[in-house]
Protein backbone atom coordinates (compact mmCIF):
# COMPACT_ATOMS: atom_id res chain seq x y z
CA UNK A 1 0.00 0.00 0.00
CA UNK A 2 1.57 3.36 -1.24
CA UNK A 3 1.00 6.56 0.64
CA UNK A 4 0.86 9.96 -1.15
CA UNK A 5 4.21 11.75 -1.37
CA UNK A 6 4.48 14.86 0.79
CA UNK A 7 6.52 17.79 -0.36
CA UNK A 8 9.77 18.21 1.45
CA UNK A 9 10.59 21.36 3.31
CA UNK A 10 14.10 21.55 1.75
CA UNK A 11 12.72 22.66 -1.62
CA UNK A 12 11.85 26.21 -0.57
CA UNK A 13 15.37 26.65 0.83
CA UNK A 14 16.96 25.32 -2.33
CA UNK A 15 14.83 27.61 -4.47
CA UNK A 16 15.74 30.57 -2.28
CA UNK A 17 19.44 29.75 -2.62
CA UNK A 18 19.16 29.35 -6.37
CA UNK A 19 17.33 32.64 -6.66
CA UNK A 20 19.95 34.42 -4.59
CA UNK A 21 22.73 32.97 -6.72
CA UNK A 22 20.98 34.08 -9.90
CA UNK A 23 20.47 37.53 -8.50
CA UNK A 24 24.19 37.81 -7.67
CA UNK A 25 25.15 36.56 -11.09
CA UNK A 26 22.76 39.01 -12.74
CA UNK A 27 24.02 41.94 -10.71
CA UNK A 28 27.61 41.00 -11.60
CA UNK A 29 26.80 40.96 -15.30
CA UNK A 30 25.13 44.38 -15.26
CA UNK A 31 27.84 46.11 -13.26
CA UNK A 32 30.04 48.34 -15.49
CA UNK A 33 33.50 46.88 -15.93
CA UNK A 34 36.29 48.66 -14.17
CA UNK A 35 38.99 49.93 -16.57
CA UNK A 36 42.48 51.08 -15.78
CA UNK A 37 42.90 54.85 -16.13
CA UNK A 38 44.47 55.91 -19.43
CA UNK A 39 47.94 57.47 -19.19
CA UNK A 40 48.02 61.25 -19.75
CA UNK A 41 48.53 62.28 -23.36
CA UNK A 42 52.04 63.47 -24.17
CA UNK A 43 52.35 66.35 -26.61
CA UNK A 44 53.90 65.34 -29.87
CA UNK A 45 57.27 66.95 -30.55
CA UNK A 46 57.34 69.94 -32.91
CA UNK A 47 58.86 68.95 -36.22
CA UNK A 48 62.26 70.53 -36.80
CA UNK A 49 61.14 72.03 -40.11
CA UNK A 50 58.23 73.79 -38.44
CA UNK A 51 60.50 75.16 -35.70
CA UNK A 52 62.90 76.55 -38.27
CA UNK A 53 60.10 78.31 -40.13
CA UNK A 54 58.71 79.73 -36.95
CA UNK A 55 55.30 78.35 -37.82
CA UNK A 56 52.48 77.09 -35.66
CA UNK A 57 51.23 73.53 -35.51
CA UNK A 58 47.62 74.61 -35.28
CA UNK A 59 47.15 73.32 -38.83
CA UNK A 60 48.47 70.08 -40.33
CA UNK A 61 51.74 68.91 -38.90
CA UNK A 62 54.67 70.50 -40.58
CA UNK A 63 52.59 73.19 -42.32
CA UNK A 64 52.88 76.56 -40.55
CA UNK A 65 49.71 78.60 -40.31
CA UNK A 66 51.64 81.85 -40.01
CA UNK A 67 53.16 83.16 -43.22
CA UNK A 68 56.90 83.57 -42.78
CA UNK A 69 58.23 87.05 -43.51
CA UNK A 70 59.47 87.61 -47.03
CA UNK A 71 63.18 87.23 -47.38
CA UNK A 72 65.11 90.46 -47.93
CA UNK A 73 68.64 91.06 -49.08
CA UNK A 74 70.45 92.11 -45.96
CA UNK A 75 73.39 94.42 -45.64
CA UNK A 76 75.57 91.47 -44.73
CA UNK A 77 74.69 89.83 -48.03
CA UNK A 78 75.79 92.93 -49.85
CA UNK A 79 78.96 93.14 -47.86
CA UNK A 80 78.37 95.49 -44.94
CA UNK A 81 80.78 98.36 -44.90
CA UNK A 82 81.65 98.07 -48.58
CA UNK A 83 80.71 101.11 -50.69
CA UNK A 84 78.17 100.58 -53.44
CA UNK A 85 79.59 101.45 -56.85
CA UNK A 86 78.16 104.77 -57.95
CA UNK A 87 77.64 106.01 -61.46
CA UNK A 88 80.10 108.70 -62.45
CA UNK A 89 78.66 112.16 -62.05
CA UNK A 90 78.34 114.16 -65.26
CA UNK A 91 81.20 116.57 -65.74
CA UNK A 92 80.21 120.19 -65.96
CA UNK A 93 81.79 123.59 -65.61
CA UNK A 94 81.69 125.31 -62.26
CA UNK A 95 78.52 127.25 -61.59
CA UNK A 96 78.53 130.94 -62.14
CA UNK A 97 78.81 132.98 -58.94
CA UNK A 98 75.83 134.96 -57.82
CA UNK A 99 75.13 137.80 -60.23
CA UNK A 100 73.98 139.98 -57.35
CA UNK A 101 77.65 140.27 -56.34
CA UNK A 102 78.20 142.27 -59.56
CA UNK A 103 75.91 145.02 -58.34
CA UNK A 104 77.65 148.07 -56.85
CA UNK A 105 77.01 151.76 -56.45
CA UNK A 106 77.81 152.47 -60.11
CA UNK A 107 75.48 149.79 -61.53
CA UNK A 108 72.57 151.33 -63.48
CA UNK A 109 69.19 150.66 -61.85
CA UNK A 110 67.82 148.69 -64.81
CA UNK A 111 70.94 146.48 -64.92
CA UNK A 112 70.75 145.85 -61.15
CA UNK A 113 67.06 144.96 -61.41
CA UNK A 114 67.77 142.59 -64.30
CA UNK A 115 70.57 140.84 -62.42
CA UNK A 116 68.31 140.31 -59.41
CA UNK A 117 65.57 138.88 -61.63
CA UNK A 118 68.06 136.50 -63.24
CA UNK A 119 69.17 135.25 -59.83
CA UNK A 120 65.56 134.60 -58.88
CA UNK A 121 65.12 132.74 -62.16
CA UNK A 122 68.24 130.65 -61.53
CA UNK A 123 66.84 129.48 -58.20
CA UNK A 124 63.52 128.57 -59.82
CA UNK A 125 65.29 126.78 -62.66
CA UNK A 126 67.21 124.65 -60.16
CA UNK A 127 63.83 123.58 -58.73
CA UNK A 128 62.50 122.87 -62.25
CA UNK A 129 59.90 125.60 -61.80
CA UNK A 130 60.16 126.46 -65.48
CA UNK A 131 57.24 128.85 -65.76
CA UNK A 132 58.48 131.04 -62.93
CA UNK A 133 62.06 130.94 -64.22
CA UNK A 134 60.94 131.87 -67.75
CA UNK A 135 59.01 134.83 -66.38
CA UNK A 136 62.07 136.15 -64.52
CA UNK A 137 64.46 135.74 -67.44
CA UNK A 138 62.11 137.40 -69.94
CA UNK A 139 61.51 140.32 -67.62
CA UNK A 140 65.26 140.67 -67.14
CA UNK A 141 66.05 140.97 -70.86
CA UNK A 142 63.12 143.34 -71.29
CA UNK A 143 64.50 145.65 -68.59
CA UNK A 144 68.09 145.27 -69.87
CA UNK A 145 68.16 144.05 -73.51
CA UNK A 146 71.97 143.99 -73.49
CA UNK A 147 72.19 141.53 -70.57
CA UNK A 148 74.02 138.46 -71.91
CA UNK A 149 73.28 136.49 -68.73
CA UNK A 150 69.57 136.73 -69.30
CA UNK A 151 69.87 135.18 -72.76
CA UNK A 152 72.30 132.53 -71.56
CA UNK A 153 69.92 131.35 -68.86
CA UNK A 154 67.02 131.42 -71.30
CA UNK A 155 69.13 129.02 -73.40
CA UNK A 156 69.75 126.80 -70.37
CA UNK A 157 66.06 126.70 -69.52
CA UNK A 158 65.13 125.60 -73.04
CA UNK A 159 67.93 123.03 -72.97
CA UNK A 160 66.38 121.46 -69.88
CA UNK A 161 63.03 121.39 -71.69
CA UNK A 162 64.61 119.95 -74.88
CA UNK A 163 63.56 122.95 -76.99
CA UNK A 164 66.79 122.79 -78.96
CA UNK A 165 66.01 125.42 -81.60
CA UNK A 166 65.42 127.94 -78.82
CA UNK A 167 68.70 126.91 -77.17
CA UNK A 168 70.73 127.70 -80.30
CA UNK A 169 68.99 131.05 -80.82
CA UNK A 170 69.33 132.32 -77.24
CA UNK A 171 72.90 131.01 -76.96
CA UNK A 172 73.80 132.93 -80.12
CA UNK A 173 72.40 136.11 -78.57
CA UNK A 174 74.36 135.50 -75.37
CA UNK A 175 77.57 134.94 -77.37
CA UNK A 176 77.18 138.19 -79.29
CA UNK A 177 76.58 140.22 -76.13
CA UNK A 178 79.18 138.48 -73.96
CA UNK A 179 82.10 138.97 -76.36
CA UNK A 180 82.19 142.59 -75.22
CA UNK A 181 83.74 141.68 -71.90
CA UNK A 182 82.91 138.18 -70.65
CA UNK A 183 84.72 135.51 -72.67
CA UNK A 184 83.91 132.93 -69.99
CA UNK A 185 80.18 133.36 -70.57
CA UNK A 186 80.69 133.06 -74.34
CA UNK A 187 82.50 129.75 -73.75
CA UNK A 188 79.58 128.49 -71.70
CA UNK A 189 77.13 129.40 -74.44
CA UNK A 190 79.26 127.65 -77.09
CA UNK A 191 79.46 124.56 -74.87
CA UNK A 192 75.69 124.56 -74.51
CA UNK A 193 75.35 124.64 -78.29
CA UNK A 194 77.87 121.82 -78.57
CA UNK A 195 75.81 119.71 -76.17
CA UNK A 196 72.68 120.30 -78.29
CA UNK A 197 74.43 119.34 -81.52
CA UNK A 198 75.86 116.24 -79.87
CA UNK A 199 72.46 115.11 -78.61
CA UNK A 200 70.85 115.40 -82.05
CA UNK A 201 73.73 113.61 -83.75
CA UNK A 202 75.35 116.58 -85.50
CA UNK A 203 78.81 115.65 -84.31
CA UNK A 204 80.78 117.86 -86.70
CA UNK A 205 78.83 120.91 -85.50
CA UNK A 206 79.30 119.77 -81.90
CA UNK A 207 83.08 119.58 -82.34
CA UNK A 208 83.10 123.04 -83.91
CA UNK A 209 81.08 124.49 -81.03
CA UNK A 210 83.36 122.89 -78.43
CA UNK A 211 86.43 124.25 -80.23
CA UNK A 212 84.93 127.75 -80.21
CA UNK A 213 84.27 127.39 -76.49
CA UNK A 214 87.90 126.45 -75.89
CA UNK A 215 89.06 129.38 -78.03
CA UNK A 216 87.07 131.71 -75.78
CA UNK A 217 88.12 129.99 -72.56
CA UNK A 218 90.70 127.18 -72.63
CA UNK A 219 89.67 126.19 -69.07
CA UNK A 220 86.06 125.43 -69.96
CA UNK A 221 85.70 121.91 -68.60
CA UNK A 222 82.47 121.05 -70.44
CA UNK A 223 84.11 121.80 -73.78
CA UNK A 224 87.26 119.87 -72.86
CA UNK A 225 85.27 116.77 -71.99
CA UNK A 226 82.95 117.16 -74.98
CA UNK A 227 85.69 117.46 -77.59
CA UNK A 228 87.56 114.51 -76.07
CA UNK A 229 84.39 112.40 -76.00
CA UNK A 230 83.92 113.08 -79.71
CA UNK A 231 87.49 112.07 -80.53
CA UNK A 232 88.98 115.53 -80.80
CA UNK A 233 91.95 117.09 -79.08
CA UNK A 234 90.98 119.31 -76.19
CA UNK A 235 94.48 120.83 -75.99
CA UNK A 236 94.44 122.18 -79.55
CA UNK A 237 91.12 123.66 -80.69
Amino acid sequence: MRFPTRPTRALPALALAAGLEATLLLSGCLAPPRRAPAPPARPSPVPAAARERGGSLAGPIGVPTATPPASRLTESALGEGEPTPAEPAPTRSAELPSLVSRINSSTPPNVAAALRLIEEGRALLAEQAYDGALDRFERAVTIDPSNAYGYFFLAKLHYDKHDYDQVIAFADKAIVLSTRGDAGLAARAYSLQGAVYEEVGRYADARAAYRKALSADAQNLAAQVGITRLGGDSAAP
